[in-house]
C-alpha cells in the first residue's frame, strides 16, 4: 500500500513538472527594450540554476522567418541580452528583468532560449511570445458602469489623458426588418494603472447600459509617436430573460380589502425549475401553491393546490415552424424586405426574423394541452378536492412577443448574418414585450371529505357533506414588458370567466355563527399584477396585486388590493 502511494506521488510530481514548464512566459515592458521572464515557482531554483539565470551570456533571442516556401521557414537570432536585473542567488530568480541590445517590433513572433539551465527536465528552456500592437478592452473595474480595465503588451505610459471613445450599438428599424449601426463619441480619461505595465484604466464619462453589449474603439499615441488602437466588446449584465424557470416564488405584502384592517400576507409557488422531459413529446410540470396567511382572514384565499399536469404541445419546434389556421397559405408565406437604406446606416436585412415576427394575427405557433391531477386544500386540511385538469392553450404567432422571446427568435433566425458580422445577439436590445395567451379549461373531480365546522364560541355546528365538482373556464393571460426609467417593469392581467356545473358548498368559521356559500353558475374573476424590478437578476420585485371576484377553491367575493415584496429565486 506505502509503495502505491509512493508511485503515485512521484507520479503527480512529475505531472506538475510538465505544467511548470507549460506556464513559463515572456512579459514585454520599458517600450519593448526589456522582457521579464516569468518562471513557475512550484519547482525549487538551486543555486547553479540562478547563477545561469543571472548570465546574460545564457540568453539568446530568436526571430522568427515568414516565408512562403516551408522549407526555408525557421528561427534567425537577433541581438543580445545587456543586462539581467532582480536576479539574486538570495531572493531565487524567478522573475529576471533582461535589458536588449535593441526594441523589438510589433506583429512578430519571437523564442528566448535560455542554455545549460536544466529546468523541468530539459537542458535547455524556451519559451515563445509574439507582441500585438493593439490594446484589448476586457472588462469593468467595479459596479459603476463607467471604468473600464484595457490590457496590452507595453502599453503607453500616461498619468492621466483625456481622449474620444468611439460607441457602437445596434437596434432594429421601426418595421424589425434591418439591422441599424449607432456610432457615436463618448469622452472618456485614460490612466495607467499603478505598478503595471499592462494594464490601463479607461473612465467613460457616461453609463453603459445594463443588459447590452457594446463595442468600444480608441487610440492612443505611445512613446515611439505611433497610435495604438484598443477596441473590445463589453457586456453589462441586465435582467434575465425570464423568471418563468425559478423553481420558488414568495410575496411577502400587506392585504386591503373592504370591511377589513390591513394584514399581514404571504403567498408561495413552488415548481421544478424546468418541465420534466418524458420519453415522447410529453413534459411534466409538477407544483404547489400556498396562499394562507398569517392569520385568519377571510381575505386570503385559504388554500394549498399541489397540480402535477402533462403538457403536450403541437407544432413545437423552438418557435420557428408554425401552424395554419384553416389552411391560409399567408402563415406560411414568406415577404420580401426593401433594399438597405446606407443613410439610415441600415447594414443588413433580417429576412427571416420580419417573417418569422409579422405572420398574420390568426397564425397560431402551437397549442398546447395540458392534463393531469389536482388537489385543493385549505390550511387545515379538512376540506379537499380531488379534481382532474384538462387545460388548452391558444399560442399565436403574433401575440407571443416577450422579451425573451424576441431574442431568441433573433438569435436562433439570424445567426447567419450575426455571425457575418461579428456581432453578438446580445448587442441587440428588445426593451418592450407582450403576450396574450387565450385558454380552456375543464375542472371535474369531487370533495373528499365530509366537513365538520364549528363556530367559535362552539355553539354551532355545520356539516358539509361531499359533493361532486364540474368547472368550465375560458380566459385569458396578458403580459406587457418595458422600462420605466432605468427600471424594467411587467403588467400581468388575467381573466377567468367560469361557470359551475354543480353547486359548491363552502363554510367558514364565524364567532357567534358557520357561514355557509353556495356558488353555481357563471362567475367571473379577475387579477391583475404589476411587479417593479428592483435589481438586474429579476430576483427582487415591488408587487401591487389587485384581485377581484371569486376564485376557487373558498369562492368568497374578493376585492384587495395587495402591496408588498416578491422574492423569485
Amino acid at each position: 500500500m506505502r509503495k502505491s502511494i509512493l508511485i503515485l506521488i512521484v507520479f503527480l510530481i512529475g505531472v506538475s513538472t510538465c505544467v511548470a514548464q507549460d506556464t513559463s512566459s515572456v512579459e514585454v515592458v520599458n517600450n519593448r527594450q526589456k522582457i521579464k521572464l516569468k518562471l513557475d515557482p512550484i519547482e525549487e531554483l538551486n543555486i547553479q540554476q540562478v547563477r545561469t539565470l543571472d548570465n546574460k551570456s545564457n540568453y539568446s533571442l530568436y526571430e522568427k522567418i515568414k516565408n512562403d516556401d516551408p522549407t526555408k521557414r525557421g528561427w534567425k537570432k537577433i541581438g543580445s541580452v545587456v543586462t539581467v536585473d532582480d536576479c539574486r542567488e538570495n531572493f531565487g530568480c524567478y522573475r529576471p528583468l533582461l535589458q536588449l541590445s535593441s526594441p523589438l517590433e510589433f506583429g512578430k513572433e519571437y523564442l528566448l532560449q535560455v542554455k545549460g539551465l536544466n529546468y523541468s527536465g530539459k537542458r535547455n528552456l524556451e519559451v515563445g511570445f509574439s507582441i500585438k500592437s493593439e490594446l484589448k478592452i476586457v472588462s469593468t473595474l467595479d459596479n459603476s458602469r463607467k471604468k473600464l480595465l484595457v490590457k496590452g503588451t507595453d502599453i503607453p505610459a500616461v498619468s492621466k489623458k483625456e481622449i474620444t471613445v468611439s460607441k457602437t450599438e445596434y437596434e432594429l428599424s421601426e418595421k424589425k426588418d434591418k439591422l441599424i449601426r449607432k456610432t457615436t463619441p463618448v469622452k472618456a480619461e485614460v490612466t495607467q494603472v499603478v505598478g503595471s505595465d499592462t494594464d490601463l484604466e479607461l473612465k467613460l464619462n457616461e453609463k453603459l447600459k445594463k443588459g447590452k453589449t457594446t463595442s468600444l474603439k480608441f487610440e492612443l499615441e505611445d512613446k515611439s509617436s505611433s497610435n495604438r488602437k484598443a477596441q473590445g466588446k463589453i457586456k453589462i449584465d441586465g435582467i434575465r430573460k425570464s423568471v418563468n424557470e425559478s423553481p420558488v416564488d414568495l410575496q411577502l405584502k400587506w392585504i386591503t380589502a373592504v370591511n377589513q384592517f390591513p394584514l399581514l400576507d404571504l403567498v408561495g409557488e413552488f415548481k421544478t425549475p424546468k418541465n420534466i422531459e418524458i420519453p415522447g413529446l410529453w413534459e411534466l410540470a409538477p407544483s404547489l401553491s400556498i396562499d394562507v396567511g398569517f392569520f385568519n382572514a377571510n381575505k386570503n384565499k385559504n388554500s394549498i393546490i399541489a397540480k402535477a399536469p402533462f403538457i403536450y404541445a403541437v407544432a413545437r419546434n423552438e418557435g420557428i415552424q408554425h401552424l395554419p389556421l384553416l389552411g391560409d397559405k399567408k402563415c406560411t408565406t414568406n415577404k420580401r424586405v426593401s433594399d438597405l437604406d446606407l443613410n439610415q446606416n441600415e447594414i443588413a436585412k433580417l429576412e427571416a426574423y420580419y417573417n418569422l415576427m409579422n405572420k398574420p394575427w390568426y397564425c397560431l405557433e402551437s397549442i398546447e394541452f395540458k392534463i393531469g391531477p389536482k388537489l385543493e386544500a385549505d390550511r387545515k386540511f379538512k376540506r379537499i378536492n380531488l379534481l382532474g385538469e384538462f387545460r388548452v392553450d391558444f399560442l399565436f404567432n403574433q401575440w407571443i412577443s416577450t422579451i425573451s422571446k424576441q431574442q431568441k427568435n433573433f438569435k436562433i433566425s439570424e445567426a447567419p448574418t450575426l455571425k457575418e458580422l461579428e456581432i453578438d445577439s446580445s448587442e441587440v436590445v428588445f426593451d418592450f414585450g407582450y403576450k396574450f395567451v387565450p385558454f380552456f379549461a375543464l375542472d371535474f373531480g369531487r370533495k373528499l371529505t365530509n366537513e365538520t365546522i364549528l363556530s367559535e364560541d362552539e355553539l354551532i355546528t355545520q356539516t358539509i357533506p361531499r359533493h361532486n365538482i364540474f368547472r368550465t373556464t375560458v380566459g385569458f393571460i396578458n403580459e406587457f414588458e418595458w422600462k420605466i426609467f432605468s427600471y424594467p417593469v411587467k403588467l400581468t392581467i388575467t381573466e377567468n370567466f367560469f361557470h359551475l356545473g354543480t353547486q359548491e358548498i363552502i363554510g367558514t368559521q364565524q364567532k357567534t355563527f358557520v357561514d355557509i356559500r353556495r356558488v353555481r353558475g357563471f362567475q367571473h374573476n379577475n387579477k391583475t399584477t404589476f411587479d417593479v424590478f428592483l435589481e438586474p437578476s429579476k430576483r427582487l420585485t415591488l408587487n401591487f396585486t389587485y384581485e377581484n371576484g371569486r376564485f376557487a377553491p373558498n369562492f368568497e367575493y374578493l376585492n384587495k388590493l395587495t402591496t408588498g415584496l416578491r422574492f423569485i429565486y
